[in-house]
């Protein structure tokens, strides 16, 4: 059910589970850009949320969105 699905913000703690299942589920075949260090930087920029879908420690899903000026571009 929806309504069961915790939505939050990505702590540090989640890049490298991030970066795994980016690099395994999203640029398989390609090269490997969105890395443990990148997704921590993107954290850290005031433009830029990173939300997985999961309690804490536990990464189903995620999403990196930046928004530079006034549009929202998912990364």
């Amino acid at each position: 059910m929806i309504a069961d699905v915790i939505v939050r913000l990505a702590t540090p703690l989640d890049a490298p589970e991030i970066a795994r299942m980016s690099r395994d589920c999203i640029e398989q075949g390609l090269p490997w850009r969105w890395r443990t260090g990148r997704i921590e930087a993107a954290m850290a920029r005031p433009d830029c949320n990173v939300a997985v879908v999961g309690d804490h420690g536990a990464v189903t899903a995620f999403g990196i969105m930046s928004y530079p000026d006034d549009e929202a571009r998912l990364l």
